[in-house]
């Protein structure tokens, strides 16, 4: 986790501070050369708490719901060719990723009973089937 909480996506994700989310993922100055807002948006985009939490869990788990539909919106970033617009209907947040006890978004939202957080993952692809550390699924 990174230790600075003011830039710390996975808290603003579990806090629902959705402005906070975008402006950390914009790479935060407009001024700054684009592979640096880039370079910090796949920084963000890896980052865990520490339970193995990534964005995605935190704002499902939380019932941040305008939150998990904006990390579902985001996208890898390509460069125009064929080959990358392929690679950038990829979402950016791995959608089935796994925490320390083999949880994914999908299982702390319906863990929560986050019912529209849910419908979001479940449209967006996540995987019904995987099991978390205790053989369940979400």
């Amino acid at each position: 986790m990174n230790d600075d909480a003011d830039s710390s996506l996975v808290e603003a994700a579990r806090l629902g501070n959705l402005s906070e989310v975008r402006r950390l993922l914009s790479g935060g100055d407009e001024g700054k050369p684009e592979e640096l807002r880039l370079s910090a948006k796949l920084r963000f985009a890896c980052e865990k708490d520490w339970i193995g939490n990534n964005a995605l869990h935190a704002a499902a788990g939380a019932n941040c719901t305008e939150v998990v539909r904006y990390l579902l919106q985001q996208h890898e970033e390509g460069d125009g060719s064929e080959e990358h617009q392929k690679k950038s209907q990829h979402l950016l947040f791995d959608i089935n990723a796994r925490s320390g006890s083999q949880m994914t978004p999908l299982h702390d939202a319906s863990i929560g009973g986050h019912v529209e957080c849910v419908h979001l993952l479940i449209v967006a692809g996540a995987e019904l089937e995987v099991e978390n550390r205790c053989n369940a699924t979400a």
